[in-house]
């Protein structure tokens, strides 16, 4: 509650600020069903883009993941419920704020180095958060890799917007920005988080009935696998921008 009222103050003072760039005719956006028609068409000149909008509907599987966590610690691994929540807790608070901050800075830095520009952070991201993630599904409640584990899973989803945003707003014409943001974040909670619960959801309990001994873990471990493919979706971005700038 606190942060949704935050939130409001925010809004209402982001409302009183204004762009200092000049809007030109051919760059006022078009109205909604050709505006929606003219940047699907723009995403199909720009295969760099759409790679990043699918790795990052994919990494926020890791959201539908957050919804069965605590359930999940106190059924099959057993852990004190109210003593983990506050862990739990504080993971979220300390690794989410820590891993927006990091992914700005290292995005931006390693998007100057690197040929794959803003595509280069949330690939190594992705590469160092995945197998922690996946190696807390079996560590002993309350060991290292347990706790790294945790804090990669709040860690990742949040340091990859900036580069991801980055790149999706810098590579698409003006005119089109906020209406393929609008677009991206519709598909990542409708697909990654929405349906990744639901189905989530329906695993599990199709294994508890069929006599399963730990479901949601087996769960888990499945979404995490599929958490992977997002790293994939990177490289591609990446390799596809380093192309164009040898070119």
């Amino acid at each position: 509650i606190a942060l949704g009222l935050i939130g409001v103050v925010i809004s209402l003072a982001l409302a009183f600020v204004h762009e200092e760039r000049e809007q030109h005719p051919d760059e006022l956006g078009e109205p909604f069903l050709r505006q929606v028609r003219a940047m699907l068409s723009e995403l199909r000149r720009r295969p760099a883009v759409v790679s990043v909008i699918a790795g990052f509907v994919v990494v926020h599987i890791i959201f539908a993941e957050m919804s069965f966590l605590q359930l999940w610690l106190v059924r099959e691994r057993h852990a004190d419920a109210a003593r983990i929540a506050q862990h739990v807790g504080l993971l979220q608070i300390v690794f989410g704020t820590l891993g927006a901050l990091v992914g700005g800075v290292a995005g931006d830095r390693l998007s100057l180095r690197y040929r794959g520009g803003h595509a280069t952070y949330p690939a190594i991201a992705v590469a160092v958060c995945v197998p922690l993630i996946l190696g807390c599904r079996f560590a002993d409640v309350g060991s290292p890799l347990f706790y790294a584990g945790l804090a990669a899973s709040f860690f990742l989803p949040l340091t990859v917007y900036g580069s991801t945003l980055a790149l999706i707003q810098g590579r698409m014409p003006a005119s089109m920005r906020s209406t393929t943001v609008g677009f991206t974040m519709m598909s990542l909670n409708v697909l990654g988080i929405a349906l990744g619960s639901l189905a989530a959801g329906a695993a599990s309990d199709h294994m508890a009935s069929q006599g399963h001994p730990a479901p949601l873990t087996t769960v888990l471990v499945v979404m995490d696998c599929v958490l992977a493919l997002s790293l994939l979706c990177y490289l591609a971005a990446a390799r596809i921008i380093a192309r164009e700038k040898r070119s």
